[in-house]
Order: C-alpha cells, then sequence, then structure tokens
C-alpha cells in the first residue's frame, strides 16, 4: 500500500502546484518544443488498463479522492493480490478543461497489466485513444500546462491537422518525494488527436485542375534522394532526417538554395498505413553518394502538374479529381509531390503551396 501512496502523492503535488492545465507562465525551451512536433508526427493508437475510481469536484480536492481510492482499494482486499500487477505511475484521467467548470469530472487510479475483478466504486477500464500524442514532460508540474496548450496549438500546424481532445491522461513516472529537484520531474502527457475534416474542392479549384490536365508537360529531374517507410504524417520528421543526411555527405552544397524538396510516393496514402517514399532535391550535376543516399533520374514525357494552395490534406481528393477517367498506377508512375513552402511557417492554409505531379508515361 506503500507504494500507492507514493505514486500518488506525485498527483497530489501536481495539483497544489498549479491550480489547471491551461494556465502557467512557464516558457518551454527548444527541446521540449521539438518534442511536441515529434509526439504529433509520430501520434498514435494507445491503450492501457486502468483500476479507478470516479469523483466530481475541482483540482483542490485531489488529495481526498487520492485518499478515497486508497482506502476502497485496502476495503476490497486488493492491495496484496494485485499490488505486483501495478505498473509504475499514479494515472489521472480529467474529463474536461478544468477552467470551463467549478466542477469537474476525474478518475484516479493506477494502471493494471490486463482486465481485473473489481467491485464498485472502482471500475475497471480499458483506455483505449485511436490516435494520440505521447509526450515526455521534464520539469516542474506547472509546465504541464504550457505543454498541453502548446501541442494544442501544433496539433493544428501539420501536415495532416488535429484538434485536441478531452478527456487527457497524466501518468506520474517519477516520484517526487524521492527525487531530489522539480527540475527532474518526468510525467507522461497523452492528448487524444482528431483529425480535422476538409472541405470539398471549390468550382474554382475543379477548373483549375481540369485546365492544368489538359496541358500536360515534360518532367525531368536529377534528384538526390533517400527511402523512408512510414505514414504521410512522418514527411516533416523524414525531411529532417535527410537534410542531416545530405549534410553529413556534403552533399548539401550541390543543392541550389531556392530548390524545394520533392517526395515521391511509391504507393496510395489512403489504402497503405506504412507507405514507401523516397525524399529528393534536384542537384545541378551528379554528384557520389554514399547509402543511405542515392541518385535518381526521373524523365516522363507526359505529367500533370498542380499547384495547390491550402491543405496538405485536401491533395487526396485533388488527385482523384485529377485521375478521373485516367488509368493510373501509383506504383508503376508514382505521384510525386514538390512542397513549395513549409506548412510550419505559414501563417494561414492559403500560404501553404504544393505542386501535385502525376505522370502519365
Amino acid at each position: 500500500m506503500k507504494k500507492i501512496i507514493l505514486l500518488s502523492m506525485s498527483v497530489l503535488l501536481l495539483f497544489t502546484a498549479t491550480n489547471s492545465i491551461a494556465q502557467t507562465q512557464i516558457t518551454l525551451n527548444r527541446a521540449q518544443l521539438k518534442s511536441l512536433t515529434v509526439a504529433v508526427d509520430q501520434a498514435k493508437r494507445t491503450s492501457d488498463w486502468v483500476v479507478s475510481q470516479r469523483f466530481k469536484g475541482n483540482l483542490n480536492q485531489m488529495k481526498q479522492f487520492i485518499q478515497k481510492v486508497e482506502s476502497e482499494i485496502k476495503r476490497q482486499g486488493l492491495s496484496e493480490s494485485i499490488i505486483a500487477g501495478f505498473k509504475t505511475g499514479a494515472y489521472v484521467t480529467i474529463y474536461e478543461d478544468p477552467d470551463s467548470k467549478p466542477i469537474i469530472k476525474f478518475d484516479v487510479g493506477l494502471r493494471v497489466d490486463g482486465p481485473i475483478k473489481v467491485k464498485k466504486p472502482l471500475k475497471i477500464k480499458n483506455i483505449v485513444h485511436q490516435k494520440a500524442a505521447k509526450v515526455n514532460y521534464r520539469g516542474p508540474y506547472s509546465g504541464l500546462a504550457k505543454m498541453h496548450s502548446q501541442l494544442k496549438i501544433v496539433a493544428n500546424e501539420g501536415i495532416t491537422k488535429y484538434k485536441t481532445k478531452w478527456p487527457v491522461n497524466l501518468i506520474f513516472i517519477t516520484d517526487p518525494n524521492t527525487t531530489k529537484s522539480s527540475a527532474n520531474y518526468v510525467t507522461e502527457l497523452i492528448v487524444p488527436l482528431k483529425p480535422i475534416k476538409t472541405q470539398p474542392l471549390t468550382r474554382f479549384q475543379i477548373n483549375d485542375i481540369e485546365e492544368a490536365s489538359r496541358n500536360k508537360k515534360k518532367v525531368k529531374y536529377n534528384l538526390v534522394v533517400q527511402k523512408f517507410s512510414g505514414s504521410m504524417d512522418q514527411i516533416e520528421l523524414y525531411l529532417k532526417q535527410f537534410m542531416s543526411q545530405l549534410s553529413k555527405q556534403g552533399v548539401d552544397k550541390q543543392i541550389s538554395i531556392t530548390s524545394r524538396p520533392i517526395v515521391i510516393l511509391e504507393g496510395n496514402p489512403d489504402k497503405e498505413k506504412k507507405l514507401k517514399m523516397q525524399i529528393g532535391f534536384p542537384i545541378k550535376k551528379d554528384v557520389a553518394v554514399k547509402k543511405p543516399l542515392k541518385i535518381k533520374k526521373i524523365k516522363y514525357k507526359k505529367a500533370i502538374q498542380y499547384t495547390h494552395s491550402g491543405e496538405y490534406s485536401d491533395l487526396s481528393k485533388i488527385y482523384k479529381r485529377v485521375i478521373k477517367g485516367l488509368k493510373h498506377d501509383m506504383k508503376s508512375k508514382p505521384v510525386m509531390l514538390r512542397l513549395l513552402t513549409n506548412p510550419r511557417w505559414a501563417k494561414t492554409s492559403k500560404d501553404i503551396k504544393v505542386e501535385i505531379i502525376v505522370p502519365l508515361g
């Protein structure tokens, strides 16, 4: 039972340090901001079994909530029989923004390895998020508020835009009773994400696409590329890895500052979760490169080229409209995306520009 108390004290100290997950004056450093971007880019399904008890109240009542959970676990005789199954880290589910109402819902408990038998008021629940950003925060608990608010911003900036959802889960990795400095406190923040639905193509877009389809052009590129395998959401992460490899091999000096990266999709993002792709830059002349880089020459007599201003999530609809009435195989003739702007630097969605190139032969 002592272990439960020590873990639960993590929760208590969090909520006495800050009254809200949405209010703090702490400034995040560069590494922390980067971790949020990676967390959104690598968002995935999460699943945790949790034994907990439901409470209604405010954050200042957390101490009594914890005491009630511990008392109930002991009353049901579970502390000795299942304590070995408890995973390290107190687990709190916050169902609503603490700033939204004076009284909100909480679940306070601990994770377990799987389903176990409990009696009311305890419950066992498999908490599943189809897509969630998971990020570890090292520092004072008051900084969690800033992490949450900044993650909300980052989630709406990437290639696929998301809305953050409630409930939010917090897992307390370190015990403040045995961690000397608050700078070394480690807390995992789990924030569910929901993709933002896109609007149908406008009549102006359809007209422009049809015009581009009539004016087919030759395409010729001499590229230095690197292969990747994953989701479209991770393109920005792959691009950073690619740029690092270019710099390491000294190839970046052969790339014009006006060049834009090209993504070659070797499959359909709508049908394949793990998509093969190549990311490359045009180079003026052949250069010697080492793995994982390679030189790739592209030449098509006919290709449809259309420049899109707006969200990357619209590209699937644009591609379907481009190939309407055509027989096009993405594997034999991979679609190329020429990234004209960085979506994270764009002030509005209209500032995001990408050229879609559909080769026909």
